[in-house]
């Protein structure tokens, strides 16, 4: 299953960049139910991760779910797919050598 995060971003060191974006949402009776619903959505679209997590509650006997029960909790996320990661930084190259000569050890050059 695909990550939640109620976060507007991936907060995932060296994510890679937003790629596609596109609205997710859900109902259920139970928090933890609509997230996981949100995810398998989100995921058969081919998204990577849902961001922007937002759960919002309203009375039950007030309203009608899609598929007729009375979900208590509507969820609303971001499916997104990300591009190819950044590459790692490490410590900067020390300065090339130049190549070693004869010279170097006191020997005359080569050649005439």
């Amino acid at each position: 299953m695909i990550p939640v995060y109620t976060t507007d971003s991936v907060p995932v060191r060296a994510a890679g960049p937003i790629e596609q974006a596109w609205p997710v949402w859900g109902e259920a009776k139970e928090i933890g139910e609509g997230v996981d619903l949100l995810a398998q959505i989100a995921e058969g679209d081919g998204a990577h991760a849902v961001i922007g997590l937002r759960i919002a509650t309203f009375s039950a006997h007030e309203t009608r779910g899609i598929l007729g029960t009375n979900p208590r909790y509507a969820m609303v996320g971001t499916a997104v797919i990300l591009g190819p990661r950044a590459p790692e930084r490490g410590p900067p190259l020390p300065p090339e050598e130049p190549p070693w000569t004869p010279e170097d050890e006191g020997y005359p050059p080569y050649g005439p």
